[in-house]
């Protein structure tokens, strides 16, 4: 295996174009395994062929979180996009109607016939001839590879003859083109062919053409066919509408275009200097026309000779600019197009098929230059007149200053200067009130001097929300930008923000990479992957653009995939970084997806494990993208399946709800692959203790730190190693994935309970006590979860599952990169760091001399229970009696709430503790979605406690008697730890130190305070109070103290050191206490009473005039709020004096 050796060489996915397209990566065939082969390896001994890897410090991925948009995992986890209905299709085939050149009526023939830039006199009518359908089809393949069928001189015979043209062309767009010199005028339902004395009606080239379809009239008086041919389309999409047998293949007879350079009696203006192919000009050379039309209008009599602009003169003012010249004319005639087009039209015109966007460009062009002429270029469907955009004076700018550069020697052109008005405008702005024309002129300035400024720009604009992304993806050419990935150095600093606005175009509209050609070359990309001088971020965009790409079925990607090397790479690609690990995870899996993988050349590599020790990472995106990989290649060896079931199996515990669903995924495959080993009895006995539960699971006779189980490298192989080729272990793993299929069924998590809970349903093989079912799907400690009666005759079909989580993966992590606004790589060490508002130090100086009241809240709903103070800001949370939570003008429900904190991790972040053993974790950005996971399998009704830390994510949590705290590592969404401190009766509310945050204030429910230290279980100080301990609280005014109240009446204050005293007895059952961190204030609410405001003393400052039921202080400001029994928060502000 030198391709696994610890010494990793930087390496490419290939060495020449050869290996791609040769056999020297073939597939490898199932067929070639032997079966008798043991696929098991120790994982002490796979370990030591990669790199190691220290799990215990990665990061998170600091990706934004989840939000409302990802309530529904199950809607989620669809197919991520199918290909769009081909609403315009491209040209496929061209008809040209041109009349001979003998057929001329001119009289003089010296004055010049203008065609295609030549004077048509000069040349013989063969030339002619030959000349004409050259330069048309010269012109449309500089534009678009387009089967062309020019005719000249078409007879009436010959069209007939072309009616089996949809036979030959029956998807493709065809275009009429018709140039009107030298054919008799046409009129609204007569149309002369050459050569033909009767005119045939305007239907019958309909016929000839159907729809799809084009029409291009370049003639006098050409909107006149306007009319009779949309009554035509009209009435043939009646008849096919009455079908009583409808048509195998029924025609939109809405879709077709025709642009016409004239209006109804108008003519194409009679000037000797311009051409009679008019619109044509416009089409195919856009630089020239406007050149001609703006020296007629403006510098005649310096630059017009008697044979302008057949002469040199076009030629020399352009000399090498015409290519710049043509950037800007095209930029501008998009841009225009962008501002001034429906978005459904800008779609089918701009978006769909190059040689269309230049006729529509070229039309736009046209009833500008006409404008002066008092000529009004007409179309189907309508295009409003746009010859009065402000942008066509900045192409009058231009053209003068390719003239006026011809005329002096010390004026320098400056013809890019369009793009950098845009750039610096949008700048400018800040992107405010932005403008579509802008965004298209930028991205028409790809490939000019200003890409990188565009990139950037675009990019950040692309970064801000939605709307904006949209307004992108209306304007870019999805292919062309993609294109510019692959000729872009992937170490500019533009390279990057090139990838993440192709990726916000695929997430705003994933059908666009069907715009790519099967013959896309991704190896550069794919290459890049390998790289080790690229930023970490820059291939995690790699990741995601080739990830989305295998979805869109592209031939030259699917190709790619059957190359072994290539897989091989992906997964020894794999580090610590977690953004480019979770996306590298979901390329692996479309990549180890397609036929002829074999999963035993996969295990025999020790990917598996490789892959599996990722669930020590700190990133649950990294977590929850294993799964779909792993359960891929279940099945080989049962020895190999336990090993990484036992890897995973502590999922169950994991405090992401998107590892929790990709772990169900994960059972259910599981289960599939051992359903002959199915037990006919298995008992698993619950304890309270997380410790304990990993201890039986693993087949110790003792208690084993579980945290340890799914952070610590070497603790976990050992355990592992140890027990997986035990007899008892595959049972023992089935038993386990029974019972966690079981307790997921009633997960906090909708989305998880409901797959889970199908699931077991399928299974149908449980049956329990109905009070069971009463708080979770634990039982207590006291009780076993008995598996009864399996039907021997078990039938495979109710596993019933669909193909992995990997597309709601797919979709979340794409979301998340793009609102993360990567489009410059994150910094992971400015993300990681706290915002935490200092403690504001108030001297208290004397009594209380004015109470100030703020503001009122009213909830009319019903009456508040509990309030809290946002630290950060004068804002603060309201809880009623409904379950109702209202922070920040928002509402959500939490059943069964017991507590509720706000924590300040870069933003508040509300944390509730709910009766049934749950946390409850909500940003207030949420309408809706919240992270919810069991913090505690104990079976009752209790109260669960919470306690967030202030300096890191962390969370303290506590149900139950025997004093047992959990710690949960929120920013992982992980469990980091479990201490058992005792105690006879529940703990009731947790205080940490302010000034060491490793210490905590344990108060229990019947008078135990314990001062813990955290980091070890044992206790620093104990005592009791006399009561029931309602709740305490620190205080930083003096020296560090804690206030504690108890229900019966008392308020008490000690240190860590104990030397507790009561302070004060209200002589009633206190609702509510609460004491403010930096200032020496307290607020108290008892039943039936006034609220009571006092000092540290325990002094009465003031007895306020509401009857209160709960109140709240601010930690670092004289604020005190109090809710009322009729429904209202009324706050106050103590004045120090």
């Amino acid at each position: 295996m030198e391709g696994l050796q610890k010494e990793k060489k930087q390496i490419s996915f290939y060495s020449t174009r050869d290996n791609f397209v040769g056999s020297t990566y073939s597939s490898y065939s199932e067929e070639e395994d032997c079966d008798n082969v043991n696929y098991y390896q120790h994982l002490n001994n796979i370990s030591k062929k990669f790199i190691e890897i220290d799990f215990e410090n990665t990061e998170s991925s600091n990706l934004p979180s989840l939000t409302d948009a990802d309530v529904d995992f199950k809607y989620q986890n669809r197919r991520n996009f199918e290909q769009k209905m081909n609403i315009s299709s491209h040209i496929e085939c061209i008809f040209g109607i041109y009349a001979d050149k003998t057929n001329s009526q001119t009289a003089n023939p010296l004055i010049p016939q203008i065609i295609m830039w030549k004077n048509i006199h000069e040349l013989s009518d063969v030339d002619y001839r030959n000349q004409l359908v050259a330069y048309i089809r010269s012109e449309i393949k500089k534009i678009s590879k387009t089967r062309d069928s020019l005719n000249v001189g078409l007879s009436f015979k010959k069209l007939q003859e072309r009616f089996n043209v949809r036979r030959d062309v029956p998807d493709g767009r065809i275009l009429l083109h018709f140039l009107g010199y030298n054919h008799p005028k046409i009129e609204e339902n007569k149309f002369y062919l050459p050569n033909e004395n009767k005119p045939i009606p305007t239907s019958l080239l309909f016929d000839a053409v159907q729809c799809p379809s084009i029409f291009m009239f370049d003639c006098n008086n050409a909107a006149v066919v306007l009319k009779s041919l949309e009554s035509y389309a009209n009435s043939k999409q009646q008849d096919q509408t009455r079908q009583q047998v409808p048509q195998r293949k029924p025609i939109d007879w809405t879709d077709w275009f025709a642009f016409c350079v004239t209006d109804i009696s108008e003519e194409i203006p009679v000037e000797l200097h311009l051409p009679h192919d008019f619109l044509t000009s416009c089409v195919f050379t856009p630089v020239e026309i406007s050149l001609t039309c703006h020296i007629l209008q403006n510098f005649r009599n310096s630059h017009v000779g008697p044979c302008f602009p057949i002469d040199e003169t076009i030629q020399k003012l352009l000399d090498k600019k015409r290519d710049k010249i043509m950037r800007t004319v095209l930029a501008i005639s998009d841009a225009i197009a962008a501002a001034s087009l429906p978005e459904e039209l800008y779609d089918k015109l701009i978006r769909k098929d190059p040689l269309l966007k230049r006729i529509t460009e070229g039309f736009l062009l046209s009833q500008f230059l006409l404008k002066n002429y008092q000529i009004h270029p007409q179309s189907y469907p309508m295009i409003k007149d746009c010859s009065s955009h402000r942008l066509w004076q900045n192409l009058k700018s231009e053209l003068n200053s390719v003239i006026y550069s011809s005329m002096s020697p010390f004026q320098d052109l400056q013809i890019t200067s369009i793009f950098k008005m845009a750039i610096d405008t949008v700048r400018n702005n800040k992107f405010a009130h932005y403008k579509p024309e802008y965004y298209s002129l930028i991205l028409n300035s790809i490939g000019t001097e200003y890409t990188v400024e565009a990139f950037t720009i675009l990019s950040e604009f692309a970064s801000f929300d939605e709307e904006r992304r949209k307004v992108l993806s209306r304007n870019a050419n999805f292919s062309a930008v993609f294109n510019l990935t692959l000729n872009t150095d992937p170490f500019s600093p533009s390279f990057h923000s090139l990838l993440y606005l192709v990726c916000c175009l695929i997430e705003e509209e994933p059908a666009s990479m069907y715009e790519l050609p099967m013959s896309q070359d991704f190896e550069t990309l794919i290459n890049l992957m390998s790289n080790e001088k690229l930023n970490s971020d820059t291939k995690t965009l790699i990741c995601v653009l080739l990830t989305s790409l295998s979805y869109s079925m592209n031939a030259n990607i699917q190709r790619f995939m059957t190359i072994e090397n290539v897989r091989d790479q992906i997964i020894l690609n794999l580090n610590d970084k977690p953004r480019f690990t979770s996306w590298l995870l979901l390329l692996a899996k479309k990549f180890y997806d397609t036929p002829n993988v074999s999963k035993r050349s996969f295990i025999s590599k020790g990917y598996h494990a490789r892959i599996a020790f990722y669930i020590l990472h700190k990133s649950y995106e990294v977590r929850a993208a294993l799964f779909p990989l792993l359960e891929s290649f279940l099945g080989v060896d049962d020895s190999v399946d336990c090993q990484i079931f036992l890897m995973l199996m502590f999922s169950l515990f994991d405090c992401s709800p998107l590892v929790r669903y990709s772990y169900v995924t994960f059972l259910e495959k599981f289960i599939e692959s051992k359903k002959k080993n199915l037990p006919t009895r298995a008992t698993l006995k619950m304890s309270e203790s997380y410790n304990k539960i990993a201890g039986e699971w693993t087949l110790n006779n003792k208690e084993i730190d579980m945290s340890k189980m799914i952070t610590n490298r070497e603790f976990m192989m050992n355990i592992i190693d140890r027990i997986a080729e035990s007899p008892e272990t595959l049972r023992k793993c089935v038993e386990i994935a029974l019972f966690s299929i079981s307790l997921l069924a009633e997960d906090p998590n909708k989305s998880v309970q409901e797959f889970a809970f199908d699931l077991d349903k399928n299974l149908n093989r449980y049956t329990v006590n109905e009070d069971m079912y009463t708080y979770s799907s634990v039982s207590p400690s006291d009780s076993a979860l008995e598996t009864l009666e399996i039907k021997s005759s078990y039938n495979p079909s109710i596993f019933n599952y669909n193909d992995s989580c990997s597309d709601l993966l797919y979709r979340i992590f794409l979301r998340q990169v793009i609102e993360s606004k990567m489009y410059k790589p994150l910094n992971s060490s400015s993300q990681n760091s706290m915002t935490c508002l200092p403690p504001a130090h108030l001297n208290y100086i004397g009594k209380t001399t004015a109470v100030k009241t703020n503001n009122g809240l009213d909830l009319s709903e019903s009456y508040p229970t509990s309030i809290v103070y946002d630290k950060q800001s004068r804002e603060y949370l309201v809880c009623n009696k409904l379950g109702n939570v209202l922070f920040k003008n928002k509402k959500i429900n939490v059943n069964n709430l017991s507590s509720i904190e706000i924590a300040d991790w870069h933003e508040p972040i509300v944390i509730a503790g709910t009766s049934d053993g749950c946390v409850t974790i909500w940003n207030p950005k949420n309408y809706n979605y919240t992270d919810r996971f069991r913090a505690d399998l104990v079976r009752s009704n209790q109260n669960l406690v919470v306690c967030p830390f202030n300096s890191k994510p962390n969370l303290l949590t506590s149900r139950g008697i025997g004093g047992v705290i959990r710690m949960w590592d929120i920013e992982a969404m992980r469990f980091a730890g479990e201490w058992a401190f005792g105690g006879d009766s529940p703990v009731n509310s947790i205080c940490l130190s302010p000034t060491n945050s490793n210490l905590a204030v344990v108060c229990h429910q019947q008078d135990l305070v314990q001062i813990v230290d955290i980091r070890q279980p044992e206790k620093v100080n104990s005592f009791s109070l006399d009561g029931t301990i309602l709740s305490v609280h620190s205080n930083l005014c003096n020296n560090c103290a804690y206030l504690a109240a108890t229900r019966e009446g008392q308020i008490f204050k000690f240190n860590e050191s104990s030397n507790c005293n009561c302070i004060m007895d209200m002589q009633s059952e206190i609702l509510s206490f609460t004491a403010s961190q930096t200032t020496p204030i307290i607020a108290v609410a008892c039943s039936g009473m006034q609220g009571v405001v006092a000092n540290l003393e325990g002094n009465v400052m003031h007895n306020l005039p509401e009857i209160a039921n709960c109140c709240a202080a601010h930690q670092n400001l004289p604020l005190i709020s109090f809710g009322t029994q009729d429904g209202c928060i009324v706050e106050y502000q103590i004045s120090m004096s």
